[in-house]
C-alpha cells in the first residue's frame, strides 16, 4: 500500500507504560504542590525577630494601660488589660493624614499583635484584616481575646497596607515590622 519501511528492532521504541505512570505521576504531584503554595494566603510572621524599642509596649498581667502607637503611616488608639494567660485588647486604627488625601480606597490593611518575651523577641505573630479590596478609606475599630503564650511581657503593632485612587490610577503600599 504505500511506502512502508522497516525499522531495526530496538532503535525506537516508545517508553514502557510503567515508566511514563511514574514520570506521569511524578510531575501531577510536583504541578499540584506548586499550585496549592502558590494559593494559600500566607501571612509573614516575625516570630524570634527583635522588635524595636520604640515598637515596644510592656505587659504585666493583671493590669490596663492604654495609649497610642503613632508611625508615619497610620495611628493605633489602643486599650489593654491583661489576665492570667489571656489579653484583652480594643483600639482604633485611623490612616494618616497623607494617605487619606492622596488616596480614595483602602485595598488590604492587616495589623499585626506580635507578642514579646522578656529580651524582646516575638513569640508570636498574629495578624488580622481590618480592611478587605477597595473598601472606601475610613477608620476602623478592633476588639479582641487572645491566648497569651509563657513568657509573655509585651507586645508590639506591625502593619501592611495598601491605598488606592478608586479609579484603578496610582496606589501605594505601607509596611511596618514590630
Amino acid at each position: 500500500m504505500g511506502d512502508e519501511r522497516a525499522v531495526p528492532t530496538g532503535s525506537l521504541r516508545a517508553p514502557s507504560a510503567a515508566f511514563l505512570g511514574g514520570v506521569t505521576g511524578w510531575w501531577v504531584l510536583l504541578l499540584a504542590g506548586l499550585l496549592l503554595t502558590a494559593c494559600q494566603d500566607v501571612r509573614f510572621s516575625y516570630k524570634g525577630t527583635t522588635a524595636r524599642p520604640e515598637n515596644r509596649i510592656a505587659l504585666a498581667s493583671g493590669t490596663s494601660l492604654a495609649g497610642r502607637w503613632v508611625t508615619p503611616d497610620l495611628e493605633i488608639q489602643y486599650r489593654i488589660r491583661t489576665g492570667a494567660d489571656r489579653l484583652y485588647i480594643t483600639g482604633d486604627v485611623v490612616l494618616a493624614a497623607r494617605l487619606q488625601t492622596g488616596y480614595t480606597a483602602v485595598d488590604r490593611l492587616f495589623v499585626g499583635l506580635n507578642l514579646l518575651d522578656d529580651d524582646n523577641l516575638v513569640l508570636e505573630s498574629l495578624t488580622f484584616a481590618l480592611s478587605g479590596h477597595r473598601q472606601p478609606l475610613r477608620s476602623w475599630h478592633f476588639e479582641r481575646e487572645l491566648a497569651m503564650p509563657p513568657g509573655t511581657s509585651g507586645l508590639a503593632f506591625s502593619y501592611d497596607g495598601k491605598v488606592s485612587e478608586g479609579g484603578g490610577g496610582t496606589d501605594w503600599e505601607f509596611w511596618r515590622g514590630p
